[in-house]
């Protein structure tokens, strides 16, 4: 029974660490992709204008196509543009951000709607910009502590383990 409870543990605190682990990458990998979006997105508001819903659901074939899609949906219910981002920016696959790449989220989407272009487009790009430069913060970050959290919760499993016994 005690080494059952041993392997249990071992194994429950691996997770945990393998989780932190993969929680940076995922955090890396969201705010890449966004910071990509977004820079797409700009091309086609400086290149070929038209309607955001369209420029949207024409981004959401990509990574993040489930925000893209819910931002397309709520831009027929909401009134204000910048309302539907706010909306779209809590889509279920943001979870795992903090703070700060909600921030840039919703600083994207501060511009949106009001009538000339360009402020809409700066605020875009300066979104854009501090998202990729997150991600890459974020990748360093996940390659130096990355394997740390999967050793941590290897050695906290295996000390758990000890105290069993």
């Amino acid at each position: 029974m005690r080494s059952m409870a041993c392997v249990a543990a071992i194994c429950l605190f691996s997770l945990w660490g393998y989780s932190k682990s993969r929680a940076l990458k995922m955090r890396a990998a969201i705010m890449r992709a966004f910071g990509n979006d977004v820079q797409r997105l700009c091309r086609e508001m400086k290149h070929r204008p038209r309607e955001l819903r369209s420029m949207a659901l024409y981004l959401a074939a990509g990574e993040l196509g489930g925000f893209w899609k819910l931002l397309g949906e709520s831009l027929e219910d909401c009134e204000r543009a910048e309302e539907a981002w706010r909306r779209a920016a809590a889509w279920r696959g943001f979870n795992v951000l903090e703070e700060r790449e909600r921030e840039i989220i919703l600083l994207c989407g501060s511009g949106l709607g009001i009538s000339p272009s360009e402020p809409q487009l700066s605020a875009a790009q300066r979104a854009g910009e501090e998202a990729l430069a997150r991600s890459g913060e974020l990748q360093k970050e996940a390659s130096a502590k990355g394997v740390m959290f999967t050793k941590v919760g290897v050695l906290m499993g295996i000390g758990a383990a000890l105290l069993l016994i």
